[in-house]
């Protein structure tokens, strides 16, 4: 299983999805200080964070998790983009229900290995990573 340290900066390096420079360039400097080692801080953006910790759950996969992209959207966001996507070809949906959940495994691998705070230090809660849409068809396409 990979190391914290090793998993972010080989995270930020390798990430295919890109847009992690500013992630590489942090890492870069603590080293260049002799500072990226256990207990180091670094800035991320929230969708990144979210990226992040659900890679680094199941690390021991690293080379498949690099080329993976997981999108996080609230389940108002994400019912409004099934909407949307559905207009788009000319069917009209309504969202019945939406749920979400974190699976606990993502919790119990992660907790105390890699932690995650707010810019005023408080802990940070991995977010809901699994959901369920439920839609209606009201109208279909002519």
């Amino acid at each position: 299983m990979m190391e914290p340290v090793e998993f972010v900066k080989r995270f930020a390096e390798e990430y295919e999805e890109g847009g992690l420079g500013y992630l590489r360039e942090q890492v870069q400097r603590l080293e260049s200080k002799g500072e990226w080692k256990v207990g180091a801080k670094v800035r991320l953006k929230r969708q990144d964070w979210v990226n992040l910790a659900a890679h680094f759950s199941w690390s021991d996969k690293f080379e498949a998790e690099v080329r993976e992209k997981y999108t996080h959207y609230t389940l108002k966001g994400l019912g409004e983009l099934i909407e949307e996507a559905a207009e788009k070809v000319g069917v009209e949906v309504n969202v019945v229900d939406a749920r979400s959940e974190l699976t606990q495994g993502y919790v119990d691998h992660i907790e105390g290995r890699l932690d995650f705070e707010s810019e005023e230090g408080e802990k940070l809660e991995m977010p809901d990573f699994m959901g369920a849409v439920v839609v209606e068809l009201t109208r279909k396409a002519s």
